[in-house]
């Protein structure tokens, strides 16, 4: 991890970032797969990639996006849609009313919120990611049930 307290570099903060995720979950005893590009970072359990929890760097927007993607076939999107909105006010509550579901480009669903592009400095890393660890913890769950 970077040691100053000045900005990072998005695609080395992401880095940083997606780090801690994967060291929280292998201290927790339930290690998660992942895969990282210059402006996203992908987990998941099990083998199958195409639900996965995302943190995307939009640098344009301006913000950060930590969320739950369904990225399968259409059918299984819908389904996966139908269930997750069944637990929508259950998810706000525990997570807060900036969590949104949504169709989303090519049939795919995201369940996500956004936030500030600013500061990626070292605090932010651990602030990020321990969001993003009670996101994926609380959403996790209820996905294995649908």
């Amino acid at each position: 991890m970077n040691s100053t307290s000045f900005d990072l570099k998005p695609s080395a903060f992401l880095a940083d970032v997606a780090r801690e995720v994967s060291a929280y979950f292998v201290q927790h005893g339930n290690p998660v797969r992942s895969r990282i590009r210059s402006h996203l970072a992908q987990f998941w359990w099990g083998s199958d990639s195409s639900v996965h929890f995302e943190i995307a760097m939009h640098e344009r927007a301006g913000r950060i996006e930590l969320g739950l993607h369904f990225e399968s076939t259409a059918t299984r999107n819908r389904s996966l849609y139908a269930g997750m909105e069944r637990h929508l006010l259950e998810i706000q509550n525990a997570l807060g009313d900036g969590m949104w579901l949504e169709n989303w480009d090519k049939g795919w669903v995201r369940l996500y919120e956004t936030q500030p592009m600013a500061p990626l400095d070292e605090a932010r890393v651990y602030a990020l990611a321990g969001r993003f660890c009670e996101i994926m913890e609380c959403l996790q769950p209820i996905y294995a049930t649908l």
